[in-house]
């Protein structure tokens, strides 16, 4: 029997660990829905997008939000985006970049060998 039970690892940032859950697909879909126009807006969503991953079980969304606060620990945005690209990675089973491109046709691997002629 195959068995498709998810099993959320916890995660570690500025020296501080947090229990993850699962969110439902319809959540992470409608991130893309409504884009923020101001950066204040945009770190705001950051923070929703991750909280909605904290298990809030002994007071999790308020360590984060205490750990978000602090100018002497401070989390840099690229954490942020790093750790919210995690999460969503491990719960949907698909990168959240593009591959990279490639061009149309068969590339060339070597120079070709020219005949010898006798």
């Amino acid at each position: 029997m195959r068995n498709f039970d998810l099993h959320m690892e916890d995660f570690e940032i500025n020296g501080e660990t947090f229990h993850v859950k699962t969110v439902r697909p319809e959540v992470i879909s409608a991130w893309d829905a409504s884009p923020a126009t101001t950066d204040e807006e945009a770190y705001a969503r950051l923070d929703n997008m991750i909280l909605s991953f904290i298990d809030d079980g002994n007071g999790q969304a308020e360590k984060w939000r205490a750990l978000r606060a602090s100018d002497e620990n401070a989390i840099a945005v690229g954490q942020m985006r790093g750790l919210i690209r995690w999460l969503v990675e491990s719960q949907s089973d698909f990168p959240t970049e593009q591959p990279a491109s490639s061009r149309r046709g068969r590339g060339k691997t070597a120079t070709p060998s020219e005949a010898e002629s006798s």
